[in-house]
């Protein structure tokens, strides 16, 4: 393996009445450096994956960086978010504008 396409998955959107969320589905990845930039109506996701491969004939340590932009959801806050963030999965949380 050792493979980095499409390192990080599936953003899913999800709301309630005050707040949107993006969850990030990591697949299981290890993020090692995260960056997230919300501006421009853009939403950019970076940073450094590192994964390890052990085998009984291979030992080996791969590290990529990814960058990742969307459009944000039309009713986000883009300068107020935050980021959860656990081992499987990161979680941006964006106030909604009020309609």
């Amino acid at each position: 393996s050792g493979s980095f396409s499409d390192e990080i998955g599936r953003v899913t959107q999800r709301e309630d009445s005050q707040f949107i969320y993006l969850d990030i589905d990591l697949k299981g990845q290890k993020l090692t450096d995260f960056r997230v930039e919300a501006a421009d109506g853009y939403i950019t996701l970076s940073g450094e994956i590192q994964s390890e491969e052990n085998s009984s004939s291979f030992k080996g340590l791969y590290r990529s960086s990814f960058h990742k932009s969307f459009p944000a959801p039309e009713q986000a806050q883009l300068k107020n978010y935050q980021v959860q963030k656990t081992d499987d999965k990161i979680t941006l949380k964006f106030d909604k504008m009020s309609s």
